[in-house]
Formats: structure tokens, C-alpha cells, sequence
């Protein structure tokens, strides 16, 4: 399956009730996505520090984690496992460039779960949002 991946956002809505991930962050970017997502009519999906990679319509809590370079190898394999579980076969990535501040362990994380499954991902880099 083919989907639309960004990752998540440190913004994010503050209710206590849960709330689809998409909601909970609070990004234009994540705005952006979604409806280049809805355009494309593929499956949109969010990379959480905290919940590896989930459907942008999965209700969460609000948390407060961003994903550093140290913590990958505990996320690593969470991702690999919900990579098979969704049976992602292809990644249509949008966001910033891993030179940006907090994004290189995203895109490390990523880069090293998408080649030990063999899963193709195309990278956009989005600059103004």
C-alpha cells in the first residue's frame, strides 16, 4: 500500500479528550499534507516520537515527546512492526530536510525502517508552510 507520511508536530492541541492525531497537532504542515493526501486519494499517515507511525485519523492524548537521535533504536522496531502490520509498500514523505533543527532523527529513523523492509519512499521537502 501507498501512503502520504509527515511527522508529528510539537503543537499540539491541549484537550485532555483524545483527539485524531491530525487534529492534535497543530501545524500547517500537517494541514498541508492532509490534503495533499485527500488529492491524491492515499491513506495519510503521521510519524510520532512518541507512537512510531499511525493513521492521521487515530485518536490520541496529547503527549509531549520528540523524537531524538538517541531514542530511534527503541522506535525502530515499533515502526518496522506497524510498517508490516499496514502493509506499506510505498512512502510518499513531506516535510523538511534533515539538515532542519529536530528533524534529522524523523528522517534517520525512517530511512533505516523503509530499507530493512525494502519499502520505497520518495521524499518532498517542503520549504514554506
Amino acid at each position: 500500500m501507498k501512503i502520504i507520511l509527515t511527522i508529528c508536530t510539537a503543537n499540539k492541541d491541549a484537550s485532555t479528550d483524545l483527539l485524531p492525531a491530525k487534529k492534535r497537532y497543530l501545524s500547517n504542515r500537517i494541514k498541508i499534507v492532509d490534503q495533499i493526501a485527500q488529492k491524491e486519494n492515499l491513506p495519510f499517515y503521521i510519524l510520532s516520537g512518541k507512537f512510531g507511525i499511525i493513521k492521521a485519523d487515530k485518536p490520541i492524548p496529547w503527549y509531549d515527546k520528540q523524537l531524538k537521535q538517541e531514542n530511534t533504536e527503541a522506535l525502530l522496531p515499533v515502526i518496522i512492526d506497524q510498517l508490516k502490520q499496514e502493509k506499506i509498500t510505498e512512502i510518499v514523505f513531506y516535510g523538511k530536510s534533515k539538515d532542519e533543527k529536530g528533524w534529522i532523527a524523523y528522517h534517520e529513523v525512517l530511512e533505516r525502517a523503509t530499507r530493512d523492509l525494502n519499502i520505497q519512499i520518495k521524499k518532498n521537502i517542503l520549504k514554506n508552510y
